[in-house]
């Protein structure tokens, strides 16, 4: 059985210039377009004129459990794409911090593991034999979306009352943009 680490990693976003660019026009203040007002620029519109925001684009390649991505799909502001759970037997799985010590979820998830195999070779689809498998099951996909909608959903994520590991990976995407935004997410460690 494969243990799997949920994981976000930042593979694109919008260049802080294109951003403030678009929102320039409202304040007709292009001709004092710099990196410092620029930044300034940038704090404004996520105090006080969020509309600028939609303009950005930011791309993540996710991994964590079934149990966590459905989390984010509840954001529709965000598009995602995530491997269908037809081909998910071979991924491994999540186990949350909170049951690493308790030896009862290795043995869930072997025996999961180990009834979808069996449900395989008994003849069932892939799409019908998933349903044996676990929460914990690892799943990997794409998260895109504007500053905006991002804002939206970690603050929502990150809360202490969301799940430990949507919390996690919404960390992660938090602590990664705040390294292209700064002036958005701030600068945060995980």
């Amino acid at each position: 059985m494969k243990i799997v680490e949920p994981s976000a990693t930042l593979l694109y976003s919008t260049p802080l210039s294109l951003i403030t660019h678009a929102g320039r026009h409202s304040y007709q203040s292009h001709d004092k377009a710099s990196e410092e007002s620029d930044a300034r620029l940038l704090a404004h519109f996520a105090k006080n004129d969020e509309s600028p925001l939609e303009h950005s684009f930011a791309m993540f390649d996710v991994t964590c459990s079934y149990a966590c991505h459905v989390h984010f799909l509840r954001h529709r502001h965000l598009s995602e794409s995530w491997l269908s759970q037809r081909y998910t037997a071979g991924m491994g799985f999540v186990v949350p911090e909170a049951l690493k010590a308790n030896g009862y979820v290795y043995d869930s998830y072997n025996f999961g593991e180990q009834d979808y195999e069996r449900q395989r070779r008994g003849g069932a689809k892939k799409q019908d034999a998933r349903y044996v498998l676990p929460q914990g099951v690892a799943v990997r996909g794409s998260i895109s979306g504007n500053a905006r909608a991002f804002l939206n959903m970690l603050a929502l994520r990150t809360s202490k009352k969301a799940m430990p590991e949507t919390q996690h990976v919404a960390l992660l995407m938090r602590t990664e943009l705040g390294k292209v935004w700064p002036e958005l997410f701030g600068e945060v460690s995980v």
